[in-house]
């Protein structure tokens, strides 16, 4: 599949860019590289055996005429130099003319990539730690990509990363930008459980529900979540043990309780498996959490703060109660 071209009228000679280390090459970036040929998606990859007779003598202006832009981040990709230098063109070109940035985190933490922690770390030292390759890492892993480590092995993985790339490779049908009902949860909690009985149960009912492993597609900024949790007009916050755990179910909480509309909205607390007064005492393990969330040296004092704040006040707001405390 060739890639189309865009509204604007701009030719692109290839469907996907690859950006990937070279501790990837030799397995899983070959597989996948493969995998997308077999679905006849035009993909360019920078190794002399692939662009031999080709036009391009840069990457960079294939990154330009590429549609999709995967990029490959693994335990030794901060090392790279020409890994960065393309990552920060990437950037440039995302968002831009239906270019589309997607990440895949391979075998390393998202979080490591967000925060330059881990092997990543490690990784980058070992380069001329130019700061807008540093600020390139950081904003690249806030969006929505795709996580080796929730798969069971490379080829489920790759089957589908080549099933969403052929479909994004159609045109896009517009998304709603408001819904009903944003719901607001701790997906290591509730996620498998009460949460998708949830939401199964609200769209059988015909409402625009939103839920991120549903409504936020690959490639998309993470910050996407934090838009529907103001804009929605129904936000379910379903509290759980280890809800505070989670630097992005605050974001969010703080989110809906900031937003403009507020006095608009209609906000429902859901109590899962603890007691309101759990949650408006920081108990059950919400104090150690904000203890934890405190010490990260990249966290900001008034936003631990304004997190902190936050949660205690939505007890005070009538909702359900899965058990009493």
């Amino acid at each position: 599949m060739a890639a189309s071209s865009s509204s604007s009228g701009l030719h692109r000679k290839y469907g996907v860019f690859l950006n990937f280390g070279e501790d990837t090459f030799g397995s899983f970036v070959s597989h996948l590289y493969k995998a997308l040929r077999q679905k006849r998606i035009d993909t360019f990859i920078h190794i002399e055996k692939v662009r031999k007779g080709d036009r391009l003598s840069e990457p960079l202006t294939a990154i330009r005429e590429s549609r999709l832009l995967l990029v490959v981040f693994s335990q030794n990709y901060a090392s790279s130099t020409r890994c960065l230098k393309e990552l920060v063109e990437i950037l440039k070109c995302n968002g831009t003319n239906e270019q589309i940035m997607v990440p895949i985190f391979y075998q390393v933490d998202p979080f490591d990539v967000r925060n330059l922690k881990g092997s990543v770390e490690g990784a980058f030292a070992r380069t001329e730690m130019d700061e807008s390759w540093r600020s390139a890492l950081e904003t690249a892993a806030q969006f929505s990509g795709w996580d080796s480590r929730k798969f069971e092995d490379d080829a489920d993985l790759i089957k589908k990363i080549v099933e969403d790339v052929f479909g994004k490779l159609k045109p896009i049908a517009p998304t709603p930008s408001e819904y009903d009902v944003f719901i607001n949860f701790r997906g290591a909690d509730t996620r498998k459980g009460f949460v998708s009985h949830l939401y199964k149960a609200l769209c059988q009912k015909s409402i625009s529900t939103y839920i991120d492993n549903q409504a936020l597609r690959k490639g998309d900024p993470l910050s996407n979540l934090l838009t529907a949790a103001r804009t929605s007009k129904i936000s379910i916050i379903v509290l759980s043990q280890s809800y505070a755990y989670s630097p992005w179910c605050l974001k969010e909480l703080v989110a809906i309780w900031e937003s403009d509309r507020i006095k608009n909205r209609i906000l429902i607390p859901i109590f899962y498996l603890v007691s309101p007064n759990d949650i408006l005492t920081l108990q059950t393990g919400s104090e150690e959490a904000f203890a934890q969330h405190g010490s990260d040296s990249n966290a900001e004092v008034g936003v631990v703060w304004s997190r902190r704040s936050a949660l205690p006040i939505t007890p005070n707001i009538s909702g359900w109660v899965s058990r009493q405390g």
